[in-house]
């Protein structure tokens, strides 16, 4: 498993809560990623302000040292050994385009994958997408408002590809949008630039648990295109539920 997948996989789990009237101190875990698309030289100062990870849009490695946040490149890559570099220098993840990226990139082992792709592809397309080793989709933001149909369509995304989605938004971007999002599959929201990742930041971290489903189950979620999902925890039945 990747580190990517490491931590969309933490992000996907559900909080447990107590039964009883136990007090408990337990450390909130966000539930969905904040990634910041910023330049090498802009990345420290994403990672100081809150982002899970940082995308570079110029070259192979940041400027100054990230500590533990995880990063990496949509630079083009032109040949295995570009991905082997950049695993090398650090990187944890490849943004990439199916149309323009050598098949053999995606051979490289212990890094992460996340590919581009078009909400609107065909079903077959998408049903194959589901046999790469990719970590997440990567959605272009959506124009207009949030309505149902567009959740709609990105669950479709989702359930054809068994992939979780990553998706870029506005830093405008309402709290509730965020949750719906969160509800449809989106593990993670890329923001552009520094000023937006505070704010998103803080939005994210405000976020209530994930709801419990009306079926009373844990929620199966695809993180790795291996044939095997990660089986999001379940809530405790409460007294008198059983």
């Amino acid at each position: 498993m990747s580190k990517l997948a490491d931590l969309m996989r933490r992000a996907a789990r559900q909080e447990v809560r107590p039964i009883g009237f136990a007090v408990t101190t337990t450390q909130h875990q966000p539930t969905m990623l904040v990634l910041a698309r910023v330049v090498a030289a802009q990345a420290a100062a994403a990672a100081a302000r809150g982002a899970d990870a940082v995308v570079l849009t110029d070259g192979y490695r940041p400027t100054a040292d990230l500590g533990r946040v995880l990063w990496g490149s949509e630079a083009p890559v032109a040949s295995r050994d570009e991905v082997r570099a950049l695993r090398e220098a650090g990187g944890g993840f490849l943004v990439f385009d199916a149309d323009t990226t050598p098949a053999a990139a995606l051979l490289e082992e212990e890094i992460g994958y996340l590919m581009r792709v078009d909400p609107a592809a065909p079903d077959a397309f998408l049903r194959a997408v589901e046999t790469l080793p990719l970590d997440a989709l990567l959605v272009p933001s959506l124009d207009g408002a949030l309505t149902v149909q567009r959740t709609l369509d990105l669950r479709r995304l989702s359930s054809l590809t068994r992939k979780m989605l990553v998706l870029s938004v506005a830093p405008a971007i309402a709290p509730v949008d965020l949750e719906a999002l969160r509800d449809c599959g989106v593990i993670g929201v890329v923001v552009e630039g520094l000023e937006a990742v505070a704010a998103v930041r803080a939005k994210v971290d405000a976020l209530p648990p994930r709801r419990r489903p009306r079926d009373g189950r844990g929620v199966s979620i695809a993180l790795r295109a291996t044939g095997t999902a990660y089986e999001v925890e379940e809530f405790p039945a409460e007294p008198g539920e059983e």
